[in-house]
């Protein structure tokens, strides 16, 4: 045997298939890098008018919950690729309707505005008098660098203001410019348009003449690259107007430190302290009109509001200034009655539903324009994949069009041409309103409703005010899980649940049943992210639990992957003893045997429950039933991947866990640890992977002492030569040989060989 050739191991009987070369991890697929999208894209008339959509949508139509003995080959995805399983929840994605939504008021109006290029703007502007001032006065909260902002607005007369929308940055804006120019001379200018930077505008002395000596907020939808050249320019343009102009940026954006002293984040504030502003003032103007209000004492009652469970819930879901403001106008109406509680905090969500309803339907003009089948494909697609970038809308709008035009004319028309009116015509009211916004510093670009609940009220408008429309929304979601991408097959998905919640019967039968079941472990897990959105939303919780326990007791292989996966999800989260139970009883089966769902599942279940999950393992580990065993394993290679929370950040999660807040080995230490990693270095079916994630811990420790010490320590107690019982391997002949290929890369794993073989004969360097 060569010197550098590890030594041959037994192998247990009937051992799992031997490991192979580790694929490529099926991380989230990333966005094409694209430019912004035209539009008004060219059509494409290459495409067949008949794709077959008519008769999918028919078998689709007509299929019912499939029996449980469907065949299909056993689930290998543990040596082959994850099947998404990965790619993690889409937390993006919000199931309720639940947020904040603001408009400029009335004292607006729109006009034109041409460019030195000779082209024309249109800009919204609106103007802020002392009445308005005086009252927003009494609802502002003043976020700690409110001293900082005011002093470089006085000084440099221009203030780059970033923050997130409903973070009251224009609120904050204006109430900044009413203190350098005076209370009746604020006003505000937006361009919705998203191919109009600052750069357009900077240098273009006439687009404040009208309005000198005044104080202007400029909002733009995309404001483009922000440079210190470009600040400089309209600093000179505005000093030229005697104004003072604070420019809205967005939070995320990436700035140059050439940019001080112009620009400035908003700092966030209390919402209790917006809640409480606002509640006062709203309570004193139901008083002024004659309207009832619960209790003569206004301080009382926003005590008792503040005390109650479901408003502080409200406040910790969406800490957003403009949130807690429409939370205040709620809870004015409030009659002060257990009872009607719920409903008073529903009001919330009327106004928004309202918007969204007059965007679907069109507002009842018959001379809609673009024609609202393409209108209302887009709003779908960008409701249900609100976030994602453009031409994921775009692709999945057209989609969704080819299934609207074979449902109504029996074919798929040809043309490719879904925004041919433009994105920003799609989305905007008649009048106007703006209920999208784009980020400068998104690349692709992206379009986000400014509402986090709007997309949720747009499905919801479409759900239950088009009946007939139902069946073919489901039947698009569908396709996109059979044929999207990973990232468009867990929106679908999640967008499935979703709709879930208002129509579980229907939307399960028609969808998660059948991905439950499929003999893909992509769609399984398709199936899995709409139960994640199910029990995110709580509602059903109860019922969920019990379908998914079904699919673990079935005798269905399928079904018992898609339970695994399903309980690394919010539902497991919420019941961590009943899935680790579950998960445990699907272990022991040997239809998983090959399969990655059960480990992905331990490994999600740890990070919100370490302790729990981990004593599982260890018992696992411990078990007679060899598979057990080699779920544990597996797990364990997981979560070694993870990283530490603060102050051990830089360690190992697993590691880091193990020790008490003082440094001291803890509850679940490192002989926890120990049996977890021999377990998983001496099974035939892990060995190759586990060795790879204790090298990268070694490689970990040499830039921290203290980490290196311990897995010195941890390192002994896992390879050096020690009595096994039956069934169990020791690592210690592979040992050596790999601590000597890697002394090289590691100082860490060149100091553990010289501890535990002190007088091994060094091999050439």
């Amino acid at each position: 045997m060569a010197a550098d050739e590890p030594p041959e191991q037994s192998r247990p009987e009937n051992p799992p298939p031997e490991e192979r070369p580790d694929p490529p991890r099926a991380e989230p697929e990333p966005e094409p890098q694209v430019k912004d999208q035209p539009d008004q894209p060219a059509t494409d008339n290459s495409r067949p008018a008949d794709d077959g959509v008519k008769e999918d949508y028919d078998q689709f139509a007509q299929a019912s919950a499939a029996a449980d003995t469907k065949p299909a080959g056993p689930d290998a995805s543990w040596h082959g690729g994850s099947d998404d399983a990965d790619l993690g929840p889409d937390t993006a994605y919000q199931v309720k309707a639940d947020g904040g939504y603001t408009t400029v008021g009335d004292g607006s109006r729109m006009y034109v505005y041409n460019l030195r290029n000779g082209r024309e703007i249109t800009v919204l502007r609106y103007h802020r008098g002392d009445d308005w001032m005086t009252r927003a006065e009494d609802t502002f909260v003043h976020p700690d660098n409110h001293q900082t902002c005011y002093q470089t607005l006085a000084n440099a007369r221009l203030l780059f203001l970033r923050g997130a929308p409903g973070s009251g940055r224009r609120f904050f804006a204006e109430m900044l410019l009413r203190t350098v120019v005076g209370p009746d001379r604020v006003v505000g200018m937006q361009v919705s348009q998203t191919d109009v930077s600052l750069a357009a505008l900077a240098g273009e002395n006439g687009l404040f003449a009208d309005i000198e000596g005044y104080g202007i907020v400029l909002e733009l939808a995309a404001p483009g690259a922000v440079t210190p050249s470009v600040l400089a320019a309209l600093q000179t343009t505005a000093k030229q107007a005697e104004t003072a102009l604070v420019v809205l940026g967005d939070w995320s954006a990436t700035l140059d430190q050439a940019l001080h002293p112009y620009d400035a984040l908003i700092e966030p504030v209390d919402p209790e302290a917006v809640l409480r502003k606002h509640l006062i003032r709203e309570l004193d103007d139901r008083i002024k009109q004659g309207l009832p209000v619960a209790g003569a004492d206004s301080d009382a009652f926003v005590q008792r509001c503040l005390g109650r469970e479901e408003v502080q819930d409200r406040l910790a879901a969406d800490r957003h200034p403009g949130s807690a403001a429409d939370l205040a106008r709620a809870l004015a109406a409030w009659d002060g009655t257990d009872e009607n509680l719920t409903r008073a905090l529903d009001r919330i969500r009327a106004r928004i539903r309202e918007l969204a309803a007059r965007l679907v339907c069109g507002e009842g003009d018959v001379n809609d324009s673009p024609a609202t089948p393409r209108r209302q494909a887009v709003q779908i697609a960008h409701a249900a994949f609100d976030g994602h970038s453009l031409a994921d809308v775009f692709e999945v709008g057209q989609q969704l069009l080819d299934i609207l035009h074979a449902l109504q004319d029996g074919e798929a028309r040809a043309t490719r041409a879904v925004f041919d009116a433009g994105v920003d015509q799609m989305l905007r009211l008649s009048d106007g309103t703006v209920v999208t916004r784009t980020d400068s510093a998104d690349s692709p670009r992206r379009a986000h409703f400014l509402d986090p609940g709007f997309a949720a009220e747009v499905l919801d408008v479409v759900w239950n005010d088009f009946d007939s429309v139902r069946v073919p929304l489901l039947f698009w979601l569908h396709r996109l899980v059979l044929t999207g991408r990973p990232a468009i097959r867990r929106r679908a998905a999640y967008t499935a649940g979703a709709l879930a919640t208002r129509d579980f019967e229907e939307v399960w039968r028609l969808l998660i049943r059948q991905w439950a079941g499929a003999g893909s472990g992509a769609v399984r897990q398709a199936a899995a992210w709409a139960v994640d959105a199910i029990a995110r939303d709580g509602r059903l919780l109860w019922l969920v639990r019990s379908l998914v326990r079904d699919w673990a007791r079935s005798r269905n292989p399928q079904l018992h992957d898609s339970a695994a996966r399903s309980y690394g999800t919010t539902l497991g989260e919420k019941s961590v003893s009943e899935a680790l139970a579950a998960l445990h009883l699907l272990a022991s089966r040997d239809d998983l045997n090959q399969s990655a769902s059960v480990a992905y599942a331990m490994k999600f279940l740890y990070v919100g429950a370490p302790a729990e999950t981990r004593e599982a393992l260890v018992n696992w580990t411990d078990a007679d039933l060899y598979r057990l065993r080699v779920h544990a394993a597996r797990s364990l290679i997981l979560l070694a991947r993870l990283t530490g929370r603060p102050p051990r950040q830089q360690w190992p999660r697993l590691l880091a866990d193990g020790l008490s807040t003082d440094g001291a080995d803890g509850p679940a230490g490192a002989d926890d640890l120990v049996d977890l990693w021999r377990a998983a270095l001496t099974d035939p079916t892990t060995m190759r992977r586990a060795w790879q994630e204790l090298r990268n811990w070694l490689q970990w420790a040499d830039a921290d002492p203290d980490l290196q010490d311990r897995m010195v320590a941890l390192g002994r107690q896992i390879l050096a030569p020690h009595t096994t019982t039956a069934g169990r391997r020791s690592p210690t002949g592979r040992s050596r040989f790999y601590l000597r290929q890697w002394r090289g890369t590691s100082a860490t794993a060149a100091r553990l060989l010289a501890e535990i073989w002190p007088d091994s004969p060094g091999d050439p360097t």
